[in-house]
Order: C-alpha cells, then sequence, then structure tokens
C-alpha cells in the first residue's frame, strides 16, 4: 500500500515545526511528504482586488486572512530529510482551500493508494495514531475518513 502524506503551510515556522515533530515522532514511517506551499501575500494590486484593498488598507489593525508567506518556512520544508515533492501555489486571497482545490485538481495525490491531507499546526495524539489510521485503512478499506 503506498502512502502520500500532504502538508499545506506557508506562514508560521512554529506550526510546520511541531506538525513535523509530531510526524517524525510517529511509528509509521513508510509515507511519501509532500508540502503545499502558499506563496505570497495574496494583496493584489488589480482592478479587481480595488474593493478588497480599500477595505484591507482602512483596517491595518484587523486580522484579515492574509499574510506573507514565510522563506523560513519555505526552508525548513526544503531541508526536511523526508520531502518528497514541494508544490508551490500562489496565495489568491483564499489560502488554504484555494492551494486545496489547485492540488486536488492536478491529481498528482492520485499516484498513492491512500493521501493523507494535513494542515500546518496538526498534531497527532500518541505515537501509534499514524499506525494505527493505516490499520484501519487496511482492514476496513474505506474510500475516506476523517480524523
Amino acid at each position: 500500500m503506498k502512502i502520500g502524506i500532504t502538508i499545506v503551510t506557508h506562514h508560521k515556522p512554529f506550526l510546520i515545526k511541531s506538525s513535523l515533530n509530531s510526524l517524525s515522532s510517529q511509528s509509521f514511517k513508510n509515507y511519501d511528504l509532500n508540502f503545499i506551499f502558499i506563496k505570497g501575500s495574496g494583496i493584489k494590486k488589480t482592478k479587481t482586488y480595488r474593493r478588497f484593498n480599500l477595505l484591507a488598507s482602512k483596517l491595518k489593525n484587523s486580522r484579515y486572512q492574509l499574510s506573507m508567506d514565510s522563506k523560513e518556512v519555505f526552508n525548513i520544508i526544503k531541508n526536511h530529510k523526508k520531502t518528497n515533492k514541494i508544490h508551490i501555489y500562489d496565495n489568491n486571497q483564499s489560502l488554504d482551500s484555494g492551494a486545496w482545490i489547485k492540488y486536488i485538481s492536478k491529481k498528482t495525490w492520485n499516484k498513492y493508494d491512500y493521501t493523507f491531507f494535513l494542515m500546518e499546526g496538526f498534531l497527532f495524539k500518541n505515537k501509534y495514531a499514524l499506525e494505527d489510521a493505516i490499520n484501519f485503512i487496511k482492514n476496513k478499506k474505506p474510500n475516506m475518513i476523517m480524523l
């Protein structure tokens, strides 16, 4: 059984570091590790984003859902010993969901029997969590599971 793990990330080094530490502590190690890296801030200087940019400039201290990518995060995933491939997508103001749609549409995940789609900041409960999920998949053969 070929397993793929894909993690989306872009801006907080502590999120991806904690997730990679959790993943490396797992007893199950037989997987390909892929990353989706969201590049850019998402703020566009075009007519289609004019209204958004006006609102964003008025709300400088607000927490609107755009943030610049982190070169440190990119270096962490690029230099991670288990990294198989990094897929880079521009931030189009839809952040994670927009990147997932692009990735899923390319069907590069299709070469695996099962692919885990994870978000930066995930943590496994214990060192057998991934192994237990794999055993469940082997025994029950689900089309999809939600963790």
